[in-house]
């Protein structure tokens, strides 16, 4: 055990702390949460092992003189590589998802932002190319109006029981909603931002 890698059960991307302390590495079953530290002990990446095969990449990135969780994700056959950088202010979450050419990263524009609180989060979703853009945070003080906006609401009752309810709202001067999905899940002893990497494969129960 390294004293600048950790592993553990549950990671709060809120905090940046890592709950559930696996000490023995002979111990550790998937899915597990890696952490590396830098020589301040401040979070450098984060490591979501959900399989041998299968690990999602998050490192700490600085924009704008602001520490952000950076995951990107891209395929270089579909040529856009994505970039997702979140944010956390005053309990709230701002995750802006960017896109670009491979083979240029000049050519980035802003895909998509989503707000996060405990319990509701939205997602706007733009035009591409619409925002041309390398990756800032100044979009937090004037948010882009979109075409489509995605509302959801979470709610975890006493038994961590956890109510996703997914709606679309396809007019944004009256808020007329297109669809709404209604889905719930049995955490377990796992938290919410354990969920959001792993929701599908949460046990789905019936909604009371």
């Amino acid at each position: 055990m390294n004293d600048n890698i950790k592993y553990y059960k549950d990671f709060d991307e809120l905090t940046l702390t890592g709950f559930g302390l696996i000490k023995d590495k002979k111990k550790l079953n998937y899915p597990y949460v890696e952490v590396r530290y830098d020589e301040d002990n401040k979070v450098k990446d984060v490591f979501i092992h959900v399989s041998e095969k299968r690990v999602y990449v998050k490192d700490i990135v600085e924009i704008e003189g602001k520490r952000c969780l950076r995951y990107i994700a891209g395929h270089q056959d579909e040529g856009c590589l994505n970039h997702y950088y979140t944010l956390y202010v005053e309990n709230l979450s701002y995750t802006f998802e960017y896109c670009g050419n491979l083979d240029n990263d000049e050519n980035f524009y802003l895909s998509s932002l989503k707000i996060s609180s405990k319990d509701k989060e939205v997602t706007y979703i733009y035009e591409p190319y619409k925002y041309k853009s390398k990756p800032t945070l100044d979009f937090i003080n004037d948010i882009p109006k979109p075409k489509v906006t995605y509302n959801i609401h979470i709610d975890i009752d006493e038994n961590n029981c956890l109510k996703y309810t997914e709606q679309r709202v396809d007019n944004w001067d009256n808020n007329s909603i297109g669809y709404e999905e209604v889905s719930c899940y049995e955490l377990g002893n796992y938290s919410y931002f354990w969920w959001t990497y792993f929701g599908n494969r949460m046990k789905k129960v019936s909604c009371r």
